[in-house]
């Protein structure tokens, strides 16, 4: 006897002890109407990030772990953060100063970057959640 995913034309495959159903997603493309076309509008110009992510997904994941670790916006974060840590090397190697006054003047940057961010966020970043 059949099951209904074979009855509705589905196939299996053996893989080892276990016997999977074949799946596959099916892409439609179809028309962008007018909201659709006015919500992308918005993302372009006020959720940058959001949009970054939209055109760019990384659904191949195994788990959605995976996805959220290696969607645009990581990446663009990290790469940011692998910048900053090369500018200060290279500052470092091009002031030629003691590497314990250099390392206490990186750290003091990094506490007045990570103020600024903490105060953006708090202010600006509250109006903008509270829009949501």
């Amino acid at each position: 006897m059949k099951t209904l995913f074979e009855q509705q034309g589905g196939t299996f495959s053996a893989i080892g002890d276990y016997i999977i159903p074949d799946l596959c997603l099916l892409v439609k493309d179809y028309p962008i109407g007018k909201y659709d076309r006015m919500r992308l509008d918005f993302l372009k110009r006020h959720r940058r990030v959001l949009y970054t992510n939209l055109l760019l997904p990384r659904l191949d994941g195994e788990n959605e772990t995976l996805i959220i670790k290696q969607s645009a916006s990581t990446m663009v974060a990290m790469l940011a953060s692998f910048a900053l840590v090369g500018l200060l090397v290279g500052l470092f190697f091009l002031a030629g100063t003691n590497f314990f006054i250099f390392l206490l003047a990186g750290i003091a940057l990094l506490a007045v970057m990570n103020a600024v961010v903490f105060a953006l966020l708090n202010t600006h970043g509250k109006k903008l959640f509270a829009q949501l």
